[in-house]
Protein backbone atom coordinates (compact mmCIF):
# COMPACT_ATOMS: atom_id res chain seq x y z
CA UNK A 1 0.00 0.00 0.00
CA UNK A 2 1.42 3.33 -1.03
CA UNK A 3 -0.33 6.71 -0.94
CA UNK A 4 1.43 7.64 -4.18
CA UNK A 5 0.78 6.18 -7.60
CA UNK A 6 4.32 5.11 -8.43
CA UNK A 7 5.98 3.03 -11.15
CA UNK A 8 5.20 -0.28 -9.42
CA UNK A 9 1.56 0.63 -9.01
CA UNK A 10 1.27 1.65 -12.65
CA UNK A 11 2.98 -1.53 -13.86
CA UNK A 12 1.44 -4.16 -11.59
CA UNK A 13 -1.78 -2.94 -10.05
CA UNK A 14 -5.17 -3.57 -11.56
CA UNK A 15 -6.47 -0.58 -9.63
CA UNK A 16 -4.79 2.02 -7.44
CA UNK A 17 -6.75 3.23 -4.43
CA UNK A 18 -5.73 6.63 -3.06
CA UNK A 19 -5.49 6.28 0.70
CA UNK A 20 -6.16 9.41 2.72
CA UNK A 21 -3.28 10.27 5.05
CA UNK A 22 -3.77 8.61 8.41
CA UNK A 23 -6.34 6.07 7.20
CA UNK A 24 -4.04 3.30 5.93
CA UNK A 25 -4.48 1.28 9.13
CA UNK A 26 -8.25 1.59 8.86
CA UNK A 27 -8.09 0.37 5.27
CA UNK A 28 -6.01 -2.67 6.27
CA UNK A 29 -8.47 -3.46 9.08
CA UNK A 30 -11.35 -3.17 6.59
CA UNK A 31 -9.54 -5.58 4.28
CA UNK A 32 -9.00 -7.96 7.21
CA UNK A 33 -12.72 -7.71 8.00
CA UNK A 34 -13.59 -8.87 4.49
CA UNK A 35 -11.02 -11.67 4.62
CA UNK A 36 -12.36 -12.88 7.98
CA UNK A 37 -16.09 -12.60 7.27
CA UNK A 38 -15.79 -14.15 3.81
CA UNK A 39 -13.32 -16.82 4.97
CA UNK A 40 -10.67 -15.68 2.49
CA UNK A 41 -7.62 -16.68 4.52
CA UNK A 42 -5.71 -19.88 5.15
CA UNK A 43 -6.88 -21.05 8.57
CA UNK A 44 -4.25 -23.79 8.75
CA UNK A 45 -1.46 -21.29 8.05
CA UNK A 46 -2.82 -18.87 10.65
CA UNK A 47 -3.09 -21.64 13.26
CA UNK A 48 0.44 -22.91 12.54
CA UNK A 49 2.36 -19.66 12.07
CA UNK A 50 0.70 -16.96 14.17
CA UNK A 51 -0.15 -16.16 17.76
CA UNK A 52 -3.07 -14.06 18.93
CA UNK A 53 -5.14 -14.23 15.74
CA UNK A 54 -8.31 -14.95 17.72
CA UNK A 55 -7.87 -11.71 19.67
CA UNK A 56 -7.24 -9.79 16.42
CA UNK A 57 -10.34 -11.40 14.87
CA UNK A 58 -12.42 -10.44 17.91
CA UNK A 59 -11.13 -6.86 17.60
CA UNK A 60 -11.89 -6.61 13.87
CA UNK A 61 -15.38 -8.09 14.29
CA UNK A 62 -16.18 -5.83 17.27
CA UNK A 63 -16.55 -8.62 19.81
CA UNK A 64 -14.42 -6.68 22.34
CA UNK A 65 -16.31 -3.38 22.31
CA UNK A 66 -19.30 -3.81 20.00
CA UNK A 67 -17.75 -1.65 17.26
CA UNK A 68 -16.95 -3.39 13.97
CA UNK A 69 -13.68 -1.95 12.67
CA UNK A 70 -14.32 -1.15 9.01
CA UNK A 71 -14.19 2.63 8.65
CA UNK A 72 -11.62 3.70 6.06
CA UNK A 73 -12.49 7.37 5.79
CA UNK A 74 -13.85 6.89 2.27
CA UNK A 75 -17.50 7.45 1.40
CA UNK A 76 -17.57 4.46 -0.87
CA UNK A 77 -14.68 2.06 -0.79
CA UNK A 78 -13.93 -0.51 -3.49
CA UNK A 79 -12.54 -2.77 -0.74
Amino acid sequence: MDPRLNHTGKALAHEWIAVRPGTDTALVIAMAHVMITENLYDRRFIKTHTQGFEKFEDYVLGKEDGQVKTRSGRRRSPV
